[in-house]
């Protein structure tokens, strides 16, 4: 009638090789047919299928549960690179983060191996890789120098991104790598474009009202940049 039993029970654990590694006698539910009992597993159990037998009111009841070897599960890795490189003189940081999928931290060896090459029209422009390597406990800084890694003799009008690729060795020795791309490198910071809703031609005898966008490498607006414009009929 599917109500909770109250009677007493006699429990006991058998391991994968039938041994009965302990047992419970006349044990009384502390409420509503719910019986609390614990046992500690040793340092070296027997690993497979172990089983709960459980004898109520002259039945006996079981129930299954798997003893393996702990395996620490995998852990995530993400780079966080600057949005764009502001001088290429000088040095950003960006930032290697490592966790585990329940949220702990990473502690191991940081492999970071970076380079600067060219994209579109400039994507036969190789640089020059820069290797890191550090400690690492959950997250992990480094700089990220583009002068080191740009290409020889680039135009003007170069144009590439940095590749990251970071490898994290954790002190149980599991293995994980990531890859990133997404850091814009362009000499020329500001980009200047005209917007999708200016017209193209201009029609002599009536006005023209244009509109100019100004952005910096990853997209966003610049704002406060001066800009000279210089109209002339060619």
């Amino acid at each position: 009638d599917m109500r909770p039993v109250n009677a007493k029970i006699d429990a006991y654990i058998l391991d994968p090789r039938g041994s009965r590694m302990i047992q419970w006698k006349d044990v009384k539910p502390v409420c509503c047919g719910i019986v609390n009992m614990s046992f500690p597993l040793s340092d070296q159990p027997v690993f497979g299928e172990w089983f709960i037998f459980v004898e109520v009111q002259g039945h006996t009841y079981n129930k299954s549960f798997e003893v393996q070897k702990y395996v620490m599960p995998k852990f995530e890795l993400v780079i966080d690179p600057p949005r764009y490189i502001r001088d290429l003189s000088s040095c950003e940081q960006a930032t290697v983060i490592a966790r585990y999928t329940f949220g702990k931290p990473v502690t191991g060896k940081l492999t970071v191996n970076m380079t600067v090459n060219g994209v579109g029209y400039y994507r036969h422009e190789m640089g020059h890789p820069v290797i890191k390597i550090m400690e690492i406990k959950g997250s992990a800084n480094f700089s990220l120098c583009v002068k080191d890694m740009m290409p020889l003799d680039v135009a003007d009008h170069f144009r590439g991104s940095v590749s990251i690729w970071a490898s994290v060795t954790s002190i149980d020795g599991s293995r994980q790598t990531s890859f990133d791309d997404s850091t814009p490198v362009h000499k020329q910071l500001i980009d200047i474009k005209y917007s999708k809703d200016t017209r193209k031609q201009f029609k002599p005898g009536l006005p023209y009202n244009g509109k100019i966008e100004v952005t910096y490498p990853d997209g966003s607006p610049a704002d406060g940049v001066m800009v000279r414009i210089k109209a002339e009929l060619t």
